[in-house]
């Protein structure tokens, strides 16, 4: 009889281990998402001027600089405005690159209304900024280059300077569409420029340090990706 009753008193200790090793599991298995979902980052809260469509963002010094699509192109009013916060919560308006399009531009692309998608960079002392031009529906597009010293409004340096065409695109003639530039440099000799949407896909060109346009010296049109074609 004693061994009998020794044997279910040691089931009764080995039982009460289990549960309470089980108990201890499943209480950690309930705690666990409560830990996950504390360090899970909160979403933040923004303000000011928020309303923007194909934004790029660079800063400078303790400001960073918003640039957009947008703007009245021909009618005044700014076109590609800039957006400034100095804690990337709250935004202010501060101003456009141009008062209305350059001359060069509404001769070249005569549909044109604004400029789209623009793309910023600090290159060889100097900011860069391209942007697109376009007839909707079409290729009839381009590509416009701006600079500046400085995006510091206080500073002196201060001025965009308009220069001018950087790629075009024509109907019937090129198998691209010449928009949504982006600019990428691996040092300070080597930068590219590209582009594209739509037709032949997206396209590159070597850029010349100096001037910021396609170099003379390296004409090649490089397809980065490309469409297939049906048939």
């Amino acid at each position: 009889m004693k061994i009998w009753n020794a044997i279910p008193a040691r089931y009764a200790v080995l039982r009460a281990f289990v549960f309470a090793t089980v108990l201890l599991a499943l209480t950690g298995c309930q705690t666990a998402p409560a830990s996950r979902a504390a360090e899970e980052p909160k979403l933040l809260e923004l303000s000011g001027d928020l309303a923007v469509h194909d934004p790029v963002i660079i800063k400078e010094k303790g400001t960073y600089y918003i640039f957009s699509t947008g703007g009245g192109g021909r009618r005044g009013g700014g076109v590609i405005p800039i957006r400034c916060s100095t804690n990337l919560l709250h935004w202010t308006r501060c101003g456009s690159v141009f008062e209305i399009l350059p001359a060069w531009a509404t001769n070249e692309i005569t549909r044109a209304r604004g400029a789209w998608a623009p793309d910023i960079s600090w290159f060889n002392g100097r900011f860069q900024l391209y942007y697109s031009l376009s007839s909707f529906g079409v290729n009839e597009s381009a590509i416009g280059l701006a600079t500046n010293a400085t995006l510091d409004q206080t500073d002196p340096r201060y001025k965009w300077v308009d220069q001018g065409l950087a790629i075009r695109s024509r109907p019937r003639v090129d198998d691209f569409n010449a928009i949504d530039p982006n600019f990428v440099a691996e040092n300070k000799r080597n930068a590219w420029l590209c582009w594209g949407s739509f037709w032949g896909g997206i396209k590159m060109r070597r850029i010349d340090p100096a001037t910021g346009k396609p170099s003379d010296a390296d004409s090649i049109l490089h397809t980065l990706a490309a469409r297939p074609r049906r048939g």
